[in-house]
């Protein structure tokens, strides 16, 4: 008796919330399947396929005739197209079946998935911790002047030095009136930062591959920055990493680019908008 095949997918792969998968039109097309089968056939496969993707794990169907006879649109006439639409499926140890084919694929999309996610936890952390240590900071900052107040209304304070009987104490520090003692940034305007431009370009360059899309950063008269450059710019001012807008970019096409209402938002003013950013780096790293 032959022995059972170990399941071609772990348990744990779950591929749902991803668009879909890599359809190879040119293996299709030179298939037994499209060479031999008939139309209702081929749309049966084709049914399948889509079915046993958004199963657990994926890439794999259930192994009962009537969940398969549903999952094909054939219904009835399931038995007459089972032979043809099942080809490339093998049965497995665990009583499911699984597309060798699509096995292979989805072993692919869930490394991809996992990276995704590790890289996505790493760059929330990182901003979590700078978020800690800015409110640290704001905390001591706080402390010191609690300490030092005592010192200022018992000694006067001339020019940028406090002085009392026993002579200079310190400089004057701005910090002490809440001022930064190094000037900020300035704020993006229409020609850009130069410290989020090149960023910036690399993060639309990066939508343009991902989309297909052709955004320009700049007009081309003039070197002004484009409404979708400025967009950009503006939430790398925020603090966001460049790393964390291309996150951003891969989770929302993996999520929308298969939906025709949904992959017309692929676009830089959607998807780095104020409103709805913060919200989509929030989903970084949580499963779909």
């Amino acid at each position: 008796m032959t022995e059972a095949l170990a399941p071609l997918v772990p348990a744990d792969v779950d591929l749902r919330g991803l668009g879909g998968f890599m359809l190879r039109t040119d293996r299709l097309l030179s298939s037994e399947l499209v060479a031999l089968g008939s139309p209702e056939e081929c749309w049966a496969a084709v049914l399948l396929w889509c079915r046993a993707w958004q199963q657990t794990p994926a890439a794999s169907l259930p192994n009962d005739e009537r969940v398969l006879a549903s999952f094909s649109g054939a219904g009835k006439r399931w038995p007459k197209v089972k032979a043809m639409a099942m080809r490339g499926f093998v049965l497995c140890s665990d009583n499911r079946w699984y597309h060798r084919v699509l096995a292979a694929e989805a072993l692919e999309a869930w490394e991809r998935r996992l990276r995704f996610r590790e890289r996505s936890n790493k760059a929330n952390k990182a901003r979590h911790s700078a978020a800690l240590q800015g409110d640290l900071r704001g905390s001591l900052q706080g402390v010191h002047q609690g300490d030092l107040q005592g010192v200022l209304q018992d000694h006067e304070v001339k020019g940028s030095e406090v002085k009392g009987s026993e002579g200079t104490l310190k400089p004057k520090s701005t910090t002490l009136s809440g001022k930064p003692d190094v000037a900020p940034e300035a704020r993006p305007n229409g020609h850009g930062n130069g410290a989020y431009n090149a960023e910036a370009e690399r993060v639309l360059e990066y939508l343009n591959r991902a989309t297909g899309h052709a955004y320009r950063f700049r007009h081309p008269n003039g070197g002004r920055l484009t409404p979708n450059g400025q967009v950009i710019v503006a939430r790398l001012h925020e603090g966001y990493t460049g790393e964390q807008l291309r996150e951003v970019v891969l989770l929302k096409s993996e999520q929308w680019r298969s939906d025709a209402k949904m992959a017309q938002y692929l676009r830089p003013q959607t998807l780095f908008g104020a409103q709805k950013f913060a919200q989509y780096v929030g989903e970084l790293g949580v499963p779909a």
